[in-house]
């Protein structure tokens, strides 16, 4: 968990010289799965991109997701590989983190306030690459 200890945080880390914020660990890791193909197929005929879980640290409560490579991992798989990947935010407290999770999955501002939903793997790219052209255009 030393990772914990290096990583930004919350979700509203703003870039030097920017005035908007950066996007979040959890919606770039939703972007990415539906761009690659990596989301997951659950019986009700939706589909789970992140999967959200919450773990308590000594730094705060940690969110982060559970969906990778296309599977749900089980929860001490999931925090580890989180970790190792830094695909993860922190809050101080539980309402803070559940804030958050209900903001990212119902009016993300980096999905035009809209929710998280199924995207064609051309319109998360989309996403993605629009982000990435913000960033450049920044420097």
């Amino acid at each position: 968990m030393a990772d914990i200890e290096k990583a930004e945080s919350g979700p509203r880390r703003v870039l030097l010289g920017q005035k908007k914020a950066q996007m979040d660990k959890l919606t770039r890791h939703h972007l990415m799965n539906l761009a690659n193909g990596k989301a997951v197929s659950n019986k009700d005929g939706t589909i789970s991109t992140i999967r959200t879980m919450t773990f308590e640290t000594q730094k705060g409560v940690v969110v982060i997701p559970t969906v990778w490579d296309g599977k749900i991992l089980k929860p001490q798989i999931a925090l580890q590989r989180a970790m190792d990947a830094k695909v993860f935010e922190i809050f101080p407290n539980e309402a803070a983190a559940q804030k958050f999770d209900k903001g990212i999955h119902r009016k993300n501002p980096f999905l035009n306030n809209g929710a998280m939903k199924p995207l064609s793997a051309a319109e998360a790219r989309a996403f993605l690459d629009q982000k990435q052209d913000a960033l450049r255009n920044k420097k």
